[in-house]
């Protein structure tokens, strides 16, 4: 039973062709909690390697490693090159059994989405318009696309709300007071601004002498 993101991860290939003939792979990697893809890399060929570098991007630059993740038994995913990554990052690889797709069900679901609503969809004129279609459609489906199993919300904003609701009370007291804090010197450096620019200022910064009216006798 899943209760955070990064607790498991799964990841699988998809195969489809520009059109001219010329075929591409794309690597698949959704996290299970949270639904997110969290990238589809297109090439014409990936190896193991390709795929580490693809989780070390996801990791350094996105939301951290996972604790482990689902795969199969493709000659990508028994590589040394992941399986030494796998090691010297504390990841579980967990692989399926032969012939059991059900075992990685989070990524037959998504492949098969991603194969009706994009791959089967698009023309793909080159290398470069298959990613930009796919990171296009990535984005849809992490941001707009409700999801059935996370209560009709689409899965980043899921994931959003799990990060605030998982945050605790006294770090959200502080961000509050820094954000309340710089909140108000802005407030008071534009009242200093309007001052210094209005007809109450002149000279050399100097405040205008106030006007004494004498009554007449």
């Amino acid at each position: 039973m899943l209760t955070a993101p990064n607790q498991s991860w799964s990841m699988d290939f998809v195969s489809d062709a520009l059109f001219n003939g010329h075929k591409f792979r794309a690597l698949t990697v959704v996290d299970n909690y949270t639904r997110e893809c969290l990238t589809i890399k297109a090439a014409p060929s990936l190896s193991g390697a390709d795929v580490v570098r693809a989780l070390a991007r996801i990791v350094d630059e996105r939301r951290g490693k996972p604790l482990r993740i689902q795969v199969d038994k493709g000659p990508e995913f028994i590589s040394f090159a992941l399986d030494k990554w796998a090691y010297e990052t504390g990841v579980t690889l967990d692989f399926s059994r032969p012939g059991k797709p059900t075992d990685n069900a989070f990524i037959e679901s998504f492949n098969g989405s991603l194969r009706d609503e994009c791959l089967n969809t698009n023309w793909f004129m080159s290398l470069e318009n298959a990613r930009k279609k796919l990171e296009n459609w990535r984005q849809d489906y992490n941001h707009f696309r409700p999801h059935s199993s996370l209560a009709d919300t689409a899965p980043a904003l899921f994931a959003r709300q799990f990060a605030i609701a998982s945050t605790p009370l006294d770090s959200l007291a502080r961000s509050c007071a820094v954000h309340g804090r710089r909140s108000r010197l802005s407030r008071s450096s534009q009242k200093l601004s309007q001052l210094f620019s209005s007809n109450i200022w002149r000279g050399q910064g100097e405040p205008q002498p106030s006007r004494v009216t004498i009554p007449s006798p």
